[in-house]
């Protein structure tokens, strides 16, 4: 008896979907209401429009808002990895967002082997403009880098954009741009003139953090 009161159920959901008037959306448009149902192919959505349903293609919507529900990283705490393919280094990044924009990030890197390396880098960043589930920001970094027995610093400074995916806000994917500036001091005598070495560089990186 309770599988046939289910089917029926069923069936009224699937005839009131099916009864939908389909409205097709032109560049610029948009819609406000209440989200019915959604799936990777159509919205439902009761809308002040008509008294129907309607059901948009979601192949004709560039952007879904949520009014009641603004995104908002403020005292959370990112975990993953920050990964620059020119260099081959994948650092351990550690981001704590102080405010809706502001973030600051610990970047570390250690490697035992022929050459030992350890890397530490405090940056911070700022979003400058918030476009759906993107954030762009930029910013500035300051750290320390060994490599064997060479010392030295790093200094950077740049840009790029994080995505949140709508079915998991917790996980942030970024690109990032910028240039990094490392220089090895005298006192570590990196060469046998003792002189002091740098080098700048135009870099690349792709970043994938979970935030809790």
């Amino acid at each position: 008896m309770l599988k046939r009161y289910f089917l029926i159920l069923i069936l009224l959901l699937a005839c009131k979907f099916v009864g939908a008037e389909t409205l097709r959306l032109n560049s610029g448009e948009t819609l406000k209401g209440r989200i019915r149902a959604m799936d990777e192919q159509t919205l439902y959505l009761d809308s002040n429009l008509t008294s129907q349903q309607l059901r948009v293609d979601r192949a004709d919507i560039r952007l879904i808002e949520f009014e009641s529900n603004e995104r908002s990283m403020a005292r959370r705490l990112g975990i993953g990895l920050f990964y620059r393919p020119q260099g081959n280094t994948e650092e351990l990044s550690l981001k704590n967002w102080i405010s809706p924009t502001d973030a600051i990030e610990l970047l570390i890197a250690y490697k035992e082997g022929d050459r030992d390396l350890f890397n530490f880098e405090v940056r911070f960043n700022r979003v400058f403009l918030r476009e759906g589930q993107y954030d762009l920001y930029y910013g500035a970094g300051a750290g320390l880098t060994s490599v064997s027995s060479t010392r030295g610093t790093r200094l950077r400074i740049f840009s790029g954009s994080e995505l949140f995916p709508v079915t998991n806000p917790n996980i942030g994917l970024g690109i990032e741009i910028g240039i990094l500036r490392e220089s090895n001091t005298a006192s570590t005598g990196f060469d046998k003139s003792n002189d002091s070495v740098t080098e700048q560089t135009f870099y690349n990186a792709v970043t994938a953090r979970y935030y809790f």
